[in-house]
């Protein structure tokens, strides 16, 4: 409790701040000349010579700040800020340099800091803008290690700000309403500004044949999308556009009417024409954000259903329904194997019999992996049984017993160890490719002779340098002892 508290402590030491607080929509600082609106929901504070949004709670990191100061060139208020910085922060680290951005409709400079205080990682942005003799400093503060995050809420703030003072012309980027023309967006602004509102929005990338894709109707998300696409620029027509990614955009309004905009690559398309865009950042990173957010995966249910045929199998196995069950013949594609073989010998060895989904091949679709905890010979990292799917059917992939056993290994590889007697073993590498085990790299043992097998891949010791290379016993079992190092336990679930 002592150094829970502790920690507390220090925690607000580096947070707090004891400003009086006002709350409101929008905030006209007429001495900075400048009109700030404050996100809904947020409280807004000012102490003294700065300004400050809070993203979470008043007082605390997260934030947003705004300061003013007398500089009319802001690549040299950058440098003496950075100077200024390094002389309070000893561990000062610039993360980004200083670079040159639009901002909504602003040109402005970035460049972000990071830094310790009293232990934390303080992840410090700046966005810089000057207007005639003044320089607007933004900054937001976040400890990403807490969750103590403001996500866009900097360049929110930057982007619907409003400057009043002499030099704010010059700091705007020139609308361009072409963009909105050319794709017939400036209509469905013009009934937004009549009072619709937006019904769903569609995005594809893939022009409909992909199925990365998703409909939202969540306002956020669609005031979201709508101010993105408004911030795209266009520039001039381009004759490159030959690709095979295709995104579209489409809005629908609450009376059923749609608008849109389709592209081609990077490029605007407008019938036969492709324009090179501008200012498009925004759009690509918040679409490719919601796609991994709407697309739906399968989830873990789907596919143990899939798996059922095998898992009550097991299931019949562990009820005692073994004399109709246990043969030599296959069942379908789900069997087991009387003798000194199989999953009937392996399930001897005690231990509580369970299974896992795990995804080995990294195509989306998860393997059934079989094994057992607390098995008397064998760890946790033993694969008794394994299936796939094919067409949606279970397919067997592989089946261990005493003397050929596989066991799940770090990046998801398989590692297979057999033996033919007591000068006979092996020890292979192996990674999934659909249904199939395709070789990496292994040894060998066969009578008095060894050897290390490669087969045309990295292999995992640099000092193999071409296939079947003798070795002597000695290298046989520190490669051995090696490979074995690799595996990693199962997380199983009781099937009982």
């Amino acid at each position: 409790m002592r150094k829970l508290l502790s920690t507390i402590l220090s925690l607000i030491l580096v947070l707090s701040i004891a400003p009086a607080s006002f709350a409101s929509n929008t905030d006209t600082l007429a001495d900075w000349n400048i009109r700030i609106t404050v996100p809904d929901g947020k409280t807004a504070v000012l102490e003294g010579k700065e300004y400050y949004i809070y993203g979470q709670q008043e007082g605390y990191i997260p934030y947003v700040m705004l300061k003013t100061y007398r500089y009319d060139d802001a690549e040299k208020f950058i440098s003496d800020f950075t100077e200024y910085m390094r002389s309070h922060y000893a561990d000062l680290q610039v993360t980004a340099e200083a670079e040159q951005k639009t901002i909504g409709n602003k040109r402005c400079w970035e460049i972000d800091y990071g830094y310790t205080v009293n232990g934390y990682d303080i992840k410090d942005r700046r966005v810089v803008i000057t207007a005639g003799d003044t320089t607007y400093m933004f900054a937001s503060k976040e400890i990403e290690s807490n969750g103590m995050t403001v996500g866009s809420m900097l360049d929110d703030v930057v982007a619907d700000c409003e400057l009043l003072g002499p030099g704010a012309e010059n700091v705007l980027v020139e609308s361009d309403s072409r963009f909105m023309e050319v794709t017939g967006l400036n209509e469905m602004e013009k009934a937004l500004n009549n009072g619709a509102t937006v019904k769903s929005v569609y995005y594809t990338d893939g022009y409909g044949f992909s199925v990365s894709e998703f409909t939202t109707t969540v306002p956020e998300e669609m005031a979201a999308l709508w101010k993105a696409v408004t911030k795209i620029r266009l520039g001039n027509p381009s004759g490159m556009g030959i690709t095979d990614w295709y995104p579209l955009i489409v809005f629908e309004l609450d009376d059923g009417t749609r608008y849109g905009a389709r592209f081609e690559g990077h490029w605007l398309t407008v019938r036969t024409v492709n324009y090179e865009i501008e200012n498009a950042e925004e759009f690509w990173s918040l679409t490719a954000a919601l796609v991994q957010k709407h697309i739906q995966q399968p989830h873990e249910e789907d596919y143990l259903s899939d798996y059922a045929p095998v898992l009550n199998t097991y299931l019949s196995f562990l009820d005692g329904d073994t004399p109709e069950m246990m043969d030599t013949t296959e069942r379908g594609d789900y069997y087991f194997v009387l003798g000194e073989t199989g999953i009937s010998e392996m399930s001897r060895n005690g231990g509580e019999l369970g299974y896992c989904l795990r995804d080995l091949d990294g195509n989306g679709i998860p393997e059934l992996l079989i094994g057992a905890t607390g098995a008397e010979y064998y760890d946790d990292s033993l694969i008794y049984d394994m299936f796939t799917l094919e067409e949606g059917k279970p397919v067997r992939v592989l089946v261990s017993s005493a003397r050929v056993r596989y066991y799940l290994c770090e990046d998801d590889l398989i590692l297979h160890e057999g033996s033919g007697g007591a000068a006979y073993n092996l020890s292979l590498l192996y990674f999934l490719e659909g249904s199939k085990l395709e070789l990496a790299t292994g040894i060998v043992m066969a009578d008095t002779q060894c050897f290390a097998v490669y087969e045309d891949r990295e292999s995992l010791f640099s000092e193999w340098k071409q296939s079947d290379r003798s070795i002597t016993r000695e290298e046989y079992f520190d490669y051995m002892n090696k490979l074995e190092g690799l595996t990693v336990p199962m997380e199983l679930v009781p099937f009982l």
